[in-house]
C-alpha cells in the first residue's frame, strides 16, 4: 500500500482519525471546505501528538455541491499519479467522496489501495480479496482524546461517583430497596417520611442526606456506572473506560449522566428514575443527540430507567425512525431488578431477553 493518503473530511473528525492513525501515511492530503476547517485543526492537532512525522497537505474546496469545481481543484492541487496514494472517503459529503474517487481511480489509483470506515466499526477496502480491519484491531480512542477532538477540550468534570465506595454502597441500597419494596413506595417515602428514609437506608448524617439529586436519581447514575465497571469478558473489562457525570460548562452546557468508551467507540448511557413514556422518551432523544455529537455514527445510545415495559416504547421510537434507531437501545425496570426481560434489537429482528449486563454486552457487541 502506498505511504501517501488522501482523505475527505466531514464534519465528524473520528473516522478520519482512525483510518489515518491504521494506515499511518508519511503524507496525508485533506481535502475539505469551509465549514469543516475547525474539525481539520483539531485532526491535525491530535496527528502531532499520534504521528509526528506524518506531513499535512491541504485542498482546500470551494463548494463541496459542483462537481465541476470539486475535479478542478483536484486536478489544480494534485500533479502527480495517484498510483502514489491510497484514498480513504469515509468523510465530507457523498458529492465529495465520489468525485474525489473517480478523480482518484481516473489518474491510476488502485481499488486494493481506496478504504472507508464503515458505520458498523470495520474499516473496508474495495478490493474484494483485503478482508476488512475489525474494529478490534483499529486504533483506540480515550474519552477526553474523543472529546478534544470533537470539542477542542477536555471535560471540565468527571464527577466518577461509582469510584467512591461510600457512594456506590449508599447507591445498592437505594437500588435494592427499590427492587424489594418498589419504586413508588421509595419515591413516596422520599417525599412524606424522608429522614426515617433515610435512617434505614444508612444515610442519614452522611453528606448525601441533603443532597435531594442523588436521592431523586443520580444513584441510578453511580449504581449503573459501578456495574459497567465490573462487565468483564475473560481477562479483560468489556470497557476500556467509564465515566459518570461529565460535563461541559458555559455557553454551550453538555452533559452526560454515564458514558463509556470501548476501542475508538463511545457508548453514552442516559439514566432516569422515571417510567411516563413522555419523560423518558425527552431523556431519550437527549441522549441520541449528545451520542452523535460526541461521535457521530459510530456511538451509540442507551436508555437505563424505570419504565416497565422498555421493549414496547423501544418500538415506538423505533416506528418513529429516530436517527440510529435500529442501534438504541432501552433498558428499564425489569432489567435493573435483575430480572431476564425482552430487549429490542434492530427493528427488524425480533426481540431477545436478556439480563441488564448481559443485554449491555450483546448491544456493545453487535
Amino acid at each position: 500500500m502506498s505511504n501517501k493518503l488522501i482523505i475527505t473530511v466531514g464534519s465528524s473528525p473520528l473516522p478520519v482519525v482512525v483510518s489515518i492513525l491504521h494506515l499511518k501515511p508519511s503524507v496525508v492530503q485533506f481535502v475539505y471546505t469551509d465549514d469543516v476547517k475547525q474539525v481539520v485543526d483539531h485532526i491535525c492537532e491530535h496527528l502531532k501528538q499520534k504521528l509526528p512525522d506524518c506531513k499535512h497537505g491541504f485542498i482546500h474546496l470551494p463548494e463541496h455541491f459542483s462537481s465541476n469545481s470539486i475535479l478542478k481543484t483536484l486536478d489544480n492541487q494534485i500533479k502527480e499519479s495517484c498510483e502514489e496514494y491510497s484514498l480513504n472517503y469515509t468523510g465530507g459529503t457523498k458529492l465529495m467522496a465520489v468525485h474525489t474517487y473517480a478523480f482518484w481511480r481516473e489518474n491510476k489509483g488502485q481499488p486494493q489501495n481506496s478504504s472507508y470506515l464503515g458505520a458498523d466499526g470495520k474499516l473496508y477496502f474495495d478490493a474484494p480479496e483485503k478482508a476488512p480491519v475489525l474494529e478490534r484491531d483499529l486504533p483506540s480512542l480515550s474519552l477526553d482524546e474523543q472529546c478534544l477532538l470533537h470539542f477542542g477540550r477536555t471535560p471540565d468534570l468527571k464527577g466518577d461517583g461509582h469510584k467512591d465506595s461510600d457512594l456506590c454502597q449508599l447507591a445498592k441500597r437505594i437500588h435494592q430497596f427499590g427492587c424489594n419494596k418498589g419504586w413508588d413506595t421509595y419515591k413516596n417515602r422520599l417525599d412524606k417520611d424522608r429522614s426515617n428514609l433515610l435512617q434505614e437506608l444508612q444515610i442519614s448524617g452522611t453528606k448525601i442526606s441533603t443532597d435531594t439529586g442523588f436521592l431523586q436519581g443520580v444513584w441510578l447514575e453511580v449504581w449503573l456506572a459501578d456495574q459497567l465497571s465490573s462487565v468483564r469478558t475473560g481477562e479483560q473489562s468489556l470497557f476500556d473506560e467509564v465515566h459518570q457525570n461529565v460535563k461541559y460548562e458555559g455557553k454551550d452546557n453538555f452533559e452526560m449522566d454515564v458514558i463509556a468508551t470501548r476501542g475508538y467507540r463511545v457508548f453514552l448511557f442516559s439514566c432516569a428514575a422515571k417510567y411516563k413514556d413522555k419523560d423518558v422518551k425527552i431523556k431519550f432523544f437527549e441522549a441520541v443527540n449528545r451520542a452523535a455529537r460526541i461521535g457521530g455514527e459510530h456511538a451509540r445510545a442507551a436508555m437505563v430507567c424505570l419504565h416497565p415495559q422498555p421493549h414496547e416504547l423501544l418500538r415506538t421510537v423505533q416506528q418513529e425512525h429516530w436517527p440510529g434507531y435500529d442501534t438504541l437501545r432501552l433498558f428499564g425496570e425489569p432489567h435493573i431488578k435483575g430480572e431476564k426481560a425482552i430487549c429490542c434489537a434492530k427493528a427488524n429482528e425480533n426481540p431477545v431477553a436478556v439480563i441488564l449486563l448481559k443485554g449491555i454486552e450483546q448491544w456493545v457487541r453487535s
